[in-house]
């Protein structure tokens, strides 16, 4: 499945296993509520797990996030908490870029 992360999705996305914009990019390529349920997809640095079955697959099922994805999680979460805390000091990290991604399913 080629997952696709766009700037709205950054945009909307926050530092959770299951708001996060790739999780937000996998339930709209799923065609699953985002908000306000916790249900159908965490994702966190190592893996992204499908809670329940959607479309056919089963729930339950754990992939390993590829290197491109845990470097994004890794730039988005740092974005995101100095944003949160209005920070922009000469060390700030920059938003993350939108990107793709192909996920075993």
């Amino acid at each position: 499945m080629l997952i696709r992360v766009t700037q709205e999705h950054i945009d909307e996305g926050e530092c959770h296993r299951c708001y996060c914009p790739i999780a937000l990019a996998i339930k709209d390529i799923l065609n699953v509520p985002r908000y306000p349920s916790e249900k159908f997809v965490e994702v966190n640095k190592k893996s992204i797990t499908l809670l329940e079955p959607i479309s056919g697959r089963d729930g339950g099922s754990t992939e390993y996030v590829p290197e491109v994805a845990e470097k994004f999680i890794e730039q988005f979460d740092g974005w995101k908490t100095q944003q949160n805390n209005n920070y922009s000091g000469p060390d700030a990290v920059v938003c993350p870029e939108p990107f793709e991604f192909e996920l075993e399913v």
